[in-house]
């Protein structure tokens, strides 16, 4: 490719000609009456090899183009260098030291992209000799790869990204140290012009299936991973909006589920199982100020507590002092709430206790409102109707000394570990196989 750039040549040209402008100045003839013209005669419009210098965030220390000329089309016979009419290129990088020399397409489709690129690795010290880094084929988009060959500077291949394997279809293998065991291996098909990442796999040194992913037909993504013995530890299944992600895991068995991991992009949810029953749900909302568990017996809901973070808690650094219980809710077998316990201030007895009506279980205003002192006795019963009005009133007074003391049990935080992030609100997959020029 270097034998195509003709730096030095046009540059010693120029040189010499504007010194003979300048020894020659004392002689004056005819045909340099117009220096304009002369000068016209002597220096072609455009020169076909380039210096540019780039913004410092493309890390390009300076850039040497070269053009093939066209004609001008205005008669005279003169010629161009448009901006198709690129034929080659060095780049030399200014912090890796690197060097790239492109080949531009100079006829047919796509003419005036980088068909390919060749970088180089600095020469070692003492030395002229420098090693391949990466080569790269591209399709006549001048972005899309169809081939690229990745190097250690020790000429052992660390990535061969290619080639595709047919028309809607992108083979991609990365390798381990050794440079000859596939790390992963992944599969692209192009659909509506984006390419989508239909296979992800990925293995250990001892060539032992790590994880896999593969795009499935609803257009949701499933990825399995396994032990080191190629057992299932989990499975996994992102809906195609990417919005809503299911994570189950298993059991040393691979089939049982111990827990399953439920996100979004305003909720976390993780159930917890025992003997194959659920036995617990917590649940975080946005922002993670809210959590709740629900606790199960014998597969069946029981009641749930509700927690509020405290103020000045750490969200990346979450465990169960980072929240304040504030009330408790009982439930039955349809998970509906019968009864809920508002916690006073010590966090343990009731200031109030909503039970709900059990011979209109669908309403609303149907309910008793229990009120309590702050020294935990209970001060007065009232009931409602299923249209909100008072029905009866009892009151106590302290020496009657009623109290329903919360079991022990429900007050309880239980450890949990940091849980998950949530998913990004609004996820911008990015483009495969871009080269930026």
């Amino acid at each position: 490719m270097q034998k195509h750039l003709k730096f030095g040549t046009t540059c010693l040209f120029a040189a010499g000609l504007v010194t003979l402008l300048f020894v020659s100045g004392c002689r004056r003839s005819d045909s340099d009456a117009n220096p304009v013209e002369t000068a016209s005669k002597a220096y072609p419009p455009q020169l076909s090899n380039r210096v540019q210098l780039r913004a410092p965030a493309a890390g390009e220390a300076i850039r040497f183009v070269q053009y093939d000329p066209v004609a001008a089309g205005d008669g005279k016979g003169e010629l161009r260098f448009s901006d198709q009419a690129k034929s080659h290129a060095v780049v030399q990088y200014r912090d890796t030291r690197k060097t790239a020399y492109i080949d531009y397409r100079t006829e047919g489709p796509g003419k005036g992209t980088i068909k390919n690129v060749k970088v180089l690795y600095p020469a070692p010290e003492k030395s002229n000799v420098r090693a391949v880094a990466r080569l790269l084929e591209l399709d006549a988009d001048g972005h899309t790869i169809v081939a690229d060959t990745q190097f250690r500077p020790d000429g052992k291949t660390v990535a061969h990204t290619g080639n595709r394997t047919a028309a809607d279809t992108f083979e991609s293998f990365d390798f381990q140290p050794d440079s000859t065991n596939v790390a992963r291996h992944k599969r692209f098909t192009l659909a509506d012009k984006k390419w989508k990442l239909a296979l992800d796999e990925t293995y250990r040194l001892d060539k032992s299936l790590l994880s896999v992913a593969a795009l499935q037909s609803d257009g949701s993504r499933a990825t399995d991973t396994y032990s080191d013995k190629q057992v299932l530890v989990s499975h996994a299944v992102m809906d195609s909006s990417e919005s809503n992600e299911t994570t189950e895991y298993y059991l040393a068995d691979g089939k049982t589920v111990s827990s399953k991991v439920t996100r979004n992009s305003y909720n976390i949810t993780v159930d917890t199982f025992k003997n194959g029953e659920l036995a617990n749900r917590r649940s975080w909302g946005y922002g993670y100020n809210t959590m709740t568990v629900t606790f199960y017996e014998h597969g069946k809901p029981a009641y749930r507590q509700n927690w509020s973070l405290k103020t000045g808690s750490d969200v990346d650094k979450l465990d169960e002092n980072s929240y304040e219980l504030k009330t408790i809710d009982h439930l039955n077998a349809a998970e509906k709430v019968t009864q809920t316990v508002t916690l006073a201030a010590d966090g343990k007895s009731p200031s109030s206790i909503r039970v709900a009506d059990p011979k209109n279980p669908d309403s609303y205003w149907a309910h008793t409102q229990k009120t309590f002192r702050d020294d935990g006795t209970l001060e007065k019963v009232e009931v409602y109707d299923k249209d909100g009005k008072i029905t009866s009133t009892d009151t106590h007074t302290v020496k009657d000394n009623v109290r329903e003391p919360v079991p022990e049990k429900m007050l309880k935080p239980q450890h949990f570990e940091q849980p998950p992030k949530m998913l990004p609100s609004h996820f911008n997959p990015s483009m495969f196989g871009e080269y930026e020029d």
